[in-house]
Protein backbone atom coordinates (compact mmCIF):
# COMPACT_ATOMS: atom_id res chain seq x y z
CA UNK A 1 0.00 0.00 0.00
CA UNK A 2 1.26 3.47 -0.89
CA UNK A 3 1.28 6.40 1.54
CA UNK A 4 1.55 10.10 0.69
CA UNK A 5 4.76 10.36 2.74
CA UNK A 6 6.54 8.12 0.22
CA UNK A 7 6.13 10.72 -2.55
CA UNK A 8 9.39 12.56 -1.91
CA UNK A 9 10.70 13.38 -5.41
CA UNK A 10 9.59 16.69 -6.97
CA UNK A 11 9.12 16.01 -10.68
CA UNK A 12 8.12 18.00 -13.75
CA UNK A 13 5.51 16.54 -16.09
CA UNK A 14 5.28 18.13 -19.52
CA UNK A 15 3.84 17.49 -22.96
CA UNK A 16 6.27 17.42 -25.87
CA UNK A 17 5.19 18.85 -29.20
CA UNK A 18 7.29 18.82 -32.36
CA UNK A 19 6.68 21.80 -34.63
CA UNK A 20 7.84 21.75 -38.27
CA UNK A 21 10.52 24.34 -39.02
CA UNK A 22 11.61 25.02 -42.60
CA UNK A 23 11.43 22.05 -44.95
CA UNK A 24 13.08 19.18 -43.08
CA UNK A 25 13.51 20.19 -39.47
CA UNK A 26 11.51 19.90 -36.27
CA UNK A 27 11.63 22.12 -33.23
CA UNK A 28 10.52 20.55 -29.98
CA UNK A 29 8.49 22.58 -27.53
CA UNK A 30 7.06 21.72 -24.15
CA UNK A 31 3.57 22.72 -23.09
CA UNK A 32 1.15 21.83 -20.29
CA UNK A 33 3.80 21.74 -17.59
CA UNK A 34 3.07 20.94 -13.96
CA UNK A 35 5.09 19.89 -10.93
CA UNK A 36 4.08 17.20 -8.48
CA UNK A 37 5.58 14.91 -5.87
CA UNK A 38 6.32 11.31 -6.86
CA UNK A 39 7.96 8.06 -5.89
CA UNK A 40 10.40 6.76 -8.53
CA UNK A 41 11.34 3.07 -8.51
CA UNK A 42 13.60 1.12 -10.87
CA UNK A 43 11.83 -1.75 -12.59
CA UNK A 44 12.94 -5.28 -11.82
CA UNK A 45 15.44 -6.88 -14.17
CA UNK A 46 12.86 -9.43 -15.35
CA UNK A 47 10.43 -6.61 -16.22
CA UNK A 48 13.15 -4.81 -18.15
CA UNK A 49 14.19 -7.97 -20.00
CA UNK A 50 10.64 -9.00 -20.91
CA UNK A 51 9.62 -5.50 -21.98
CA UNK A 52 12.75 -5.02 -24.10
CA UNK A 53 12.02 -8.25 -25.97
CA UNK A 54 8.78 -6.75 -27.28
CA UNK A 55 10.41 -3.36 -27.91
CA UNK A 56 8.43 -1.60 -25.17
CA UNK A 57 11.17 -1.07 -22.59
CA UNK A 58 10.12 -0.17 -19.04
CA UNK A 59 13.03 1.09 -16.90
CA UNK A 60 11.20 2.92 -14.09
CA UNK A 61 7.89 3.14 -12.30
CA UNK A 62 6.67 6.54 -11.13
CA UNK A 63 3.85 6.82 -8.60
CA UNK A 64 1.96 10.08 -8.21
CA UNK A 65 -1.22 11.20 -6.52
CA UNK A 66 -4.14 11.14 -8.95
CA UNK A 67 -4.95 14.55 -10.44
CA UNK A 68 -8.34 14.97 -12.03
CA UNK A 69 -7.30 18.27 -13.61
CA UNK A 70 -4.46 16.66 -15.59
CA UNK A 71 -4.64 13.93 -18.21
CA UNK A 72 -1.47 11.86 -18.59
CA UNK A 73 -0.82 10.14 -21.92
CA UNK A 74 2.14 8.79 -23.85
CA UNK A 75 2.64 12.33 -25.20
CA UNK A 76 3.91 13.38 -21.76
CA UNK A 77 7.44 13.24 -20.39
CA UNK A 78 8.67 13.25 -16.81
CA UNK A 79 11.80 15.20 -15.89
CA UNK A 80 13.67 14.52 -12.65
CA UNK A 81 17.26 15.51 -11.85
CA UNK A 82 17.96 16.41 -15.49
CA UNK A 83 16.81 12.98 -16.76
CA UNK A 84 13.88 12.51 -19.11
CA UNK A 85 11.47 9.60 -18.79
CA UNK A 86 9.05 8.78 -21.63
CA UNK A 87 5.65 7.61 -20.41
CA UNK A 88 4.70 4.21 -21.80
CA UNK A 89 1.53 3.44 -19.82
CA UNK A 90 -0.55 4.97 -17.02
CA UNK A 91 -2.86 3.02 -14.73
CA UNK A 92 -4.44 3.15 -11.30
CA UNK A 93 -2.77 1.23 -8.52
CA UNK A 94 -5.01 -1.73 -7.72
CA UNK A 95 -5.53 -1.08 -4.02
CA UNK A 96 -6.21 2.63 -4.39
CA UNK A 97 -7.83 5.02 -6.82
CA UNK A 98 -5.92 7.90 -5.21
CA UNK A 99 -2.60 7.06 -6.89
CA UNK A 100 -1.44 6.43 -10.45
CA UNK A 101 1.33 4.06 -11.53
CA UNK A 102 3.22 5.38 -14.54
CA UNK A 103 5.46 2.99 -16.47
CA UNK A 104 8.38 4.85 -18.05
CA UNK A 105 11.50 4.47 -20.12
CA UNK A 106 14.53 6.62 -19.31
CA UNK A 107 15.56 8.27 -22.58
CA UNK A 108 18.44 10.52 -21.61
CA UNK A 109 19.42 13.89 -20.25
CA UNK A 110 17.34 17.04 -20.50
CA UNK A 111 18.84 19.69 -22.75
Amino acid sequence: MIHSGELTKYILVRTREDIPVHAYDLQKTHVNRFHTFAKIVHSKSSTYLNSSQIDNTITHYVIIRRRDDKCLTTDNEIVFKNKIYRIKRVREIEESTSFLLIECEEIGADE
